[in-house]
């Protein structure tokens, strides 16, 4: 399966559209490989210092007036861990999930000399 990729992050687990990581589960129990199709310019070099937070929502949008006792979140993202990622094409190759760390450093080193 491919699937694209609002964010890239360092440690190789990708950020998608909400109901991404439901269907890689899936595909990955059935032996199917999965790819993602991304441009290298969604690799989140903050993902290297710190933990990206999903965006959400208004809870109204799921259950305008759902029960006190029940907490809802309003995810519009989840995240697929590089584990069921079989491999990353990007305009320039094909790279493993656990390469985006050393393509991380690089980037970095590049643009603010560290």
């Amino acid at each position: 399966m491919l699937f694209g990729a609002d964010s890239l992050l360092s440690d190789g687990e990708v950020i998608n559209k909400a109901g991404t990581y439901p269907i890689v589960l899936a595909a990955s129990y059935q032996g199917i490989p999965i790819y993602i199709a991304a441009d290298i310019g969604k690799l989140n070099l903050r993902s290297f210092f710190t933990n990206i937070l999903l965006e959400e929502k208004e809870i109204s949008e799921v259950w305008s007036e759902g029960p006190s006792n029940i907490s809802i979140r309003n995810l519009y993202f989840d995240v697929t861990p590089k584990f069921f990622i079989t491999g990353i094409i990007t305009e320039r190759q094909k790279i493993r999930p656990d390469e985006l760390i050393r393509i991380s450093r690089e980037m970095m080193n590049y643009r603010y000399i560290i």
